[in-house]
Order: C-alpha cells, then sequence, then structure tokens
C-alpha cells in the first residue's frame, strides 16, 4: 500500500498556492563577440523543467538589449501583480561582465564587448 501511494503521489501534479513566474534567457548569437555554443539549448532545458513544476515562463532567446529591457519590465510588472507570496526564478546564459565597481551585466547579443568605461 505504500508503494500504492507514493505512486500515487510521484504522479501527481503539484497544487500550488502562489503565482510561481519565470524569466529565462539564453544568448548565444552575438554580433561583436564571440558566439556562445550552448546558452540557447541551456536556457530551453531549464524553461521545460520549470514549466513542469508549474512556473508561468517567459523566454527570450538571442535577445538585443530592447528585447531584454522589455522582458524584465514585463516579468517585474507580472511579479509585482502576481502579490508578496509569488515565487519568481531568473535564469540568464550568455556573456556577462562583473566589474570592480560592484556592478555585474548581462551581455545583450547586439551589444559591444562590456567593458567598466562603456557601462
Amino acid at each position: 500500500m505504500v508503494v500504492a501511494v507514493a505512486a500515487a503521489w510521484a504522479g501527481a501534479s503539484p497544487a500550488w498556492a502562489e503565482a510561481r513566474l519565470a524569466l529565462v534567457i539564453g544568448n548565444a548569437d552575438y554580433q561583436h563577440v564571440r558566439d556562445l555554443a550552448r546558452p540557447v539549448d541551456d536556457a530551453q532545458a531549464i524553461g521545460a523543467a520549470l514549466g513542469g513544476l508549474d512556473f508561468q515562463v517567459t523566454k527570450v532567446n538571442n535577445g538585443g538589449k530592447a528585447q531584454i529591457e522589455a522582458a524584465v519590465a514585463g516579468f517585474a510588472a507580472k511579479l509585482k501583480a502576481a502579490g508578496p507570496d509569488a515565487v519568481s526564478f531568473f535564469y540568464y546564459a550568455g556573456h556577462g561582465g562583473a566589474f570592480s565597481g560592484g556592478g555585474n551585466y548581462l551581455l545583450p547579443v547586439d551589444g559591444a564587448a562590456p567593458d567598466a568605461r562603456s557601462i
């Protein structure tokens, strides 16, 4: 009987009380820096896994600056509307940079190579 209950529980779809929102970005095809091989595939895998956990997933593949900014703004609006109990997940695969001033930056596919002066 324990096995039957465990099997039924494992096959059941979880019913989450809170909103579950995810923003998943995979950038690989850059215009001004070296392309990357796996970010879009990795983002697709993460998005699928999160979808399986009942997250509402917003995906951006090879996003330029305007597309990423719009996706982040839309994600923030959805998260605010979902209320304080919402769960959020942000995933980014692609080029980025961390600078001595404490900032971390994600590079859109249409962005130039990041350096402290340009950012």
